[in-house]
């Protein structure tokens, strides 16, 4: 629930009521807004797992939520590649967001996760100390790129510098950090 001063502040039209703080805390949403919350329009979440969909190829997407550690924070960006040299594509995921108000907290477990494709629709997320990653920023996209030193992936974080990462069989290692010019 926002607080009166959140309310009040994006609709100004609320002022109007002087409502003391005591008796904000006591009303329903339908008590405050009064006729306007008939007229809305009410969504409903269904899920909020981070998953994959799936086309069965007749025009209809199947959700299949991704393993627990996907689950801890939010997911922003998503690399897909061959990790594990099966032919079968693998996710590389990060995320975070720092930015909701103080009562809802702050989703920052993101630190990057690898997930195997197990070959049956699935996937498995890879141990820390297995994949690698240690990432603290909001991630926003992940680019890979390939020189003559290997394969790495560059994960964008807003506000910081870039992270790159060295791909190891089945492990990224941190190669270093860009510096800003």
């Amino acid at each position: 629930m926002f607080t009166k001063r959140e309310l009040t502040d994006a609709l100004p039209g609320l002022k109007k009521m002087n409502l003391k703080h005591e008796e904000y805390a006591r009303k329903t949403i339908q008590e405050i807004l009064g006729a306007a919350t008939k007229e809305a329009t009410i969504l409903e979440v269904r899920t909020a797992q981070s998953a994959i969909a799936y086309n069965n190829g007749k025009g209809v997407f199947i959700l299949k939520a991704l393993p627990m550690p996907a689950q801890l924070s939010s997911v922003h960006a998503i690399w897909t590649g061959d990790v594990n040299n099966d032919a079968y594509p693998d996710l590389v995921l990060s995320g975070n967001f720092f930015d909701l108000l103080p009562q809802f907290c702050r989703l920052d477990a993101a630190s990057g996760w690898v997930l195997i494709n197990d070959r049956k629709g699935g996937f498995t997320a890879l141990e820390k100390k297995q994949c690698g990653l240690n990432l603290q920023g909001q991630t926003r996209d992940i680019l890979s790129v390939k020189s003559q030193g290997g394969a790495y992936l560059i994960f964008l974080e807003n506000n910081s510098t870039p992270a790159l990462y060295r791909f190891n069989n089945n492990r990224f290692a941190s190669a270093q950090s860009f510096t800003r010019p």
